[in-house]
């Protein structure tokens, strides 16, 4: 697991995460995020700057702000840790318990 500081913003049905003080990293692109709380790991698409990352996909669950999060890579876990089915399969990707 990486280091991580601050909280993050997710908005439901868009691939944008916002960082209060974050230090997102360029390192962390292909990586897996999660809000922490959250069983569904995301994969981070880019890291613009240490506030503002995309995920490869749309955030499904709610919209909120202020929230821990995790940062992951795939030798951590074995699937069906990892979400990899298409968007489309309602419930899978980015719901928030």
């Amino acid at each position: 697991m990486e280091t991580n500081t601050g909280t993050i913003a997710v908005t439901k049905n868009s691939n944008a995460i916002v960082g209060t003080g974050t230090n997102f990293d360029d390192e962390w692109e292909g990586k897996y995020l999660k809000v922490v709380g959250n069983d569904v790991w995301m994969i981070i698409d880019t890291v613009t700057d240490a506030t503002h990352l995309t995920l490869t996909r749309n955030y499904r669950g709610e919209t909120t702000s202020g929230v821990e999060y995790e940062i992951g890579s795939d030798t951590q876990w074995t699937e069906p840790d990892i979400i990899s089915e298409p968007e489309t399969d309602a419930g899978k990707f980015g719901d928030v318990p």
